[in-house]
């Protein structure tokens, strides 16, 4: 992504659908990640097929109660 990093781009799709739910991988901590919305969550890496399969279930159910 010439320009922008992920959070950056993350956080404008945050802006434009305020519903929209991110989860950031990286092998980096949540305080060195700077500027993260607060739709967006961090999925640390290493992290197992389990954990990611509980993070994206996690983050379809904060969606849809969102939408009611």
């Amino acid at each position: 992504m010439p320009g922008k990093s992920g959070i950056e781009l993350a956080n404008l799709l945050i802006k434009k659908r305020e519903a929209l739910r991110v989860i950031i991988m990286s092998g980096y901590t949540e305080e060195t990640l700077t500027g993260l919305e607060s739709n967006a969550e961090l999925l640390q890496k290493p992290f197992s097929p389990k954990d990611l399969r509980l993070r994206v279930r996690a983050a379809l159910d904060q969606r849809t109660e969102h939408s009611r």
